[in-house]
């Protein structure tokens, strides 16, 4: 097979500096410099291969609904992220799914875009429950 890997996810966003803060702020990502000041492209930590990449568009290029379904990250520290979260006022759903050794945080983006982050099932503590929840 020829394709190794994802190399990255480009989103649309009708306000670049609104989605920069969510996904630095928010969700901790690296900003990376990218060459277009429409243009914001995103790491984990120190990396500087980005995944993930946001350009800014006009209303005109903006679907109706989001055509990703869904996107999602792997993530350590579930009791931090849901701390910045609600420090943020982000709402996210929290599932803990034992089957699949996993605790998924669910959450929407600036622009409704869906994603989660995904945990070792390790992370769930009895009685944890969401800091705020969507009611999407």
């Amino acid at each position: 097979m020829c394709i190794q890997r994802l190399d990255h996810v480009n989103l649309r966003t009708r306000d670049l500096g609104r989605s920069r803060r969510f996904y630095v702020e928010a969700l901790g990502l690296a900003a990376v410099p990218r060459d277009s000041a429409k243009a914001a492209g995103f790491a984990c930590g120190s990396a500087t291969q980005t995944f993930l990449h946001i350009i800014e568009a006009t209303e005109v290029d903006q679907p109706a609904h989001p055509p990703i379904e869904h996107f999602a990250f792997e993530g350590i520290d579930l009791r931090g992220l849901m701390q910045r979260l609600d420090d943020h006022g982000i709402a996210y759903n929290l599932s803990h799914r034992p089957n699949e050794g996993l605790v998924t945080v669910n959450l929407r983006d600036p622009d409704d875009n869906r994603l989660h982050v995904d945990f070792a099932a390790s992370e769930w503590k009895a009685g944890m429950v969401p800091l705020r929840v969507s009611a999407r």
